[in-house]
């Protein structure tokens, strides 16, 4: 699909997985050679299906999947992603504890400049001379 100057692509979903979270749809976003990696609320489950395709799921921005639950973002995937930059949406003192530590540790270990609504606000990403350009306001 075309958007704009995005194309969309939908990689997969998982309509088959008992769990409501694994049945995201997940898609990726590409403008001007950048790809962004989006992963509504997918589980581990499901990452480890979308490995499976053996798809290049090599992105510069990944939606952390399930608010960056220790149910998600496994490092098998992180590997296969390798982001620049990681989004967590994620609410402010949540009673689930989102975002674990241990998803925080492995992004951070990959690399990836993370940002996180429950600490920086809204996040947006503008494309600037083809470069990712990351800005929040709290």
């Amino acid at each position: 699909f075309e958007i704009g100057e995005f194309e969309l692509t939908v990689l997969a979903a998982f309509p088959e997985m008992a769990d409501e979270n694994n049945r995201s749809v997940i898609t990726v976003a590409e403008i001007e050679d950048l790809k962004f990696l989006l992963t509504g609320d997918m589980e581990a489950k499901a990452e480890k299906a979308l490995l499976g395709e053996n798809l290049d799921l090599k992105c510069d921005v990944l939606k952390v999947g399930h608010h960056g639950s220790s149910t998600s973002s496994n490092m098998d995937f992180l590997k296969a992603v390798m982001p620049r930059y990681a989004a967590i949406s994620v609410g402010q003192n949540n009673d689930f504890g989102h975002p674990h530590n241990e998803v925080i540790s492995d992004l951070q270990y990959i690399g990836a400049e993370i940002y996180r609504t429950d600490t920086d606000g809204d996040i947006t990403f503008y494309i600037e001379n083809k470069r990712i350009v990351p800005k929040t306001e709290k």
